[in-house]
């Protein structure tokens, strides 16, 4: 099997043996007339006003007739009728002629905001009249950040979520079910052309084969004009999960449910960087167009276990959740760039590598971690019909470790490589992994439940 599942089967297999050595009197309480069918309810001798019943929401001890609501008064058989509504006058806490159905949608839009990313200085500028050699670089008085050096984070963005499944018999003790989500993707950047020809932009880097800070001079008096770079960093998120569900304890107005199963997610996230500028100063000259892009995948394979909780009161609900995957999270970083040179009369020429990226660095690299992502849900519903129910609160998800574009990015050049050979460090460096992060998204849950 392969390395990344061998837990979440692990996990599952626990969770069924678990569900098994229940004490058999929880796993026979009766649960929530809405999400659980129970045994029928057998009449009265004839005469009585009350007939049979298929509702979960009456405790019945056995060969007896009398009633016990949620809130411990005690009715008798007599004091009812078969009419739903005398039914739920009587018990008007839980609604106990609600017909509880065998399958179950539940269709959410989401609000959420997610961690901020760092990212590092990507963009500067300078004080007009600044010397070539001090233009743009990092650490001086003169030098201004126009992007970088901060955590950056987009709006609350909207996505969907849909969550599905089925008991596995009328008594509906055990049921199978799953979920599936995506955000909308968040994107941050920088685009900007310099105003005019004075202007200084600049993309800063660390100079390993001297030792000192650096800039490219994208825009800069009689070196380079008609200057800009456009920066993107995106990110995508989306998850899905498979589950058992095994009734643990209920009475007409809760219910409580051990979930566990297979989990699934993925963080995407990249950085693209690109700047275009007209070299003046050189002979012939030339248009270059460098690009860098920082591309990297957190896909996680493993098994999840926690519990899904209900409590009703009338027409108002209440539905919690709560879980931890516990698994391996597969880490890809692509690293990739190039230069584009077209000389005013002449042919383009496009050599690989652009500025952060070069020999040293442009590949594929993976890693793998252990991870753990707990989950709490919290919705606050009102029951419309028997079917329907509509409801909002609130969500979080946790991942401990992924990694971002920005922690796979090493601003220490080495420009001797390029046309090469490379003399002193080979910089930039290949990912380690070692700078990775938490992560977390959280928001705002609106729902439509459908139970048929």
């Amino acid at each position: 099997m392969n390395s990344r599942h061998w837990l979440s089967a692990a996990l599952a297999s626990l969770f069924v043996s678990a569900c098994t050595l229940l004490p058999a009197e929880a796993q026979q309480k009766i649960g929530n007339s809405r999400y659980y069918a129970g045994d029928e309810y057998t009449a009265p001798e004839p005469g009585s006003a009350v007939s049979t019943h298929s509702h979960a929401s009456y405790n019945k001890a056995a060969n007896s007739s009398t009633i016990v609501n949620n809130n411990a008064s005690n009715l008798t058989s007599a004091s009812l009728t078969d009419d739903c509504d005398a039914c739920n006058d009587a018990c008007d806490v839980c609604d106990p002629c609600a017909d509880p159905g065998m399958w179950f949608v539940e269709a959410e839009g989401l609000l959420w905001w997610r961690k901020s990313r760092a990212l590092p200085p990507l963009v500067t500028t300078s004080l007009p009249n600044t010397l070539q050699a001090n233009a743009g670089v990092l650490g001086l008085d003169s030098t201004r950040i126009l992007f970088g050096n901060d955590n950056y984070e987009d709006n609350p963005q909207a996505g969907g979520r849909i969550w599905f499944g089925r008991w596995l018999g009328p008594e509906q003790q055990v049921g199978i079910a799953g979920s599936f989500f995506a955000l909308g993707q968040d994107d941050v950047g920088y685009r900007s052309p310099a105003q005019t020809q004075n202007d200084i932009l600049a993309m800063p880097y660390l100079n390993s084969a001297t030792s000192m800070p650096d800039a490219l001079l994208v825009n800069f008096p009689g070196v380079t004009q008609n200057g800009r770079i456009n920066i993107s960093s995106q990110n995508d998120i989306l998850g899905a999960d498979v589950y058992l569900r095994k009734l643990i304890c209920a009475d007409s107005c809760f219910r409580v449910d051990a979930i566990g199963g297979y989990q699934f997610s993925r963080v995407d996230d990249s950085l693209s960087i690109n700047a275009n500028y007209d070299d003046v100063a050189g002979i012939p000259n030339s248009n270059f167009d460098v690009t860098d892009i920082f591309d990297v995948h957190n896909e996680f394979h493993g098994g999840s276990v926690g519990f899904l909780a209900y409590v009703d009161r009338g027409p108002w609900t209440v539905k919690m959740l709560g879980k931890c995957g516990v698994g391996n999270m597969h880490q890809t970083a692509t690293i990739n760039g190039f230069t584009t040179n077209t000389p005013v009369a002449g042919t383009s020429d496009t050599t690989l590598g652009g500025l952060y990226t070069q020999p040293t660095n442009i590949g594929t690299y993976e890693n793998d971690e252990l991870v753990f992502i707990p989950e709490a849900k919290i919705n606050f519903g009102y029951r419309l019909t028997n079917n329907w129910t509509f409801s909002a609160g609130y969500s979080f998800i946790y991942w401990s470790e992924i990694v971002t574009a920005g922690q796979v990015f090493d601003n220490r050049v080495n420009p001797t490589q390029i046309p090469g050979p490379i003399v002193g460090p080979a910089t930039p460096a290949p990912p380690t992994f070692l700078g990775t992060n938490d992560y977390w998204v959280q928001g705002l849950n609106f729902s439509a439940e459908f139970v048929y």
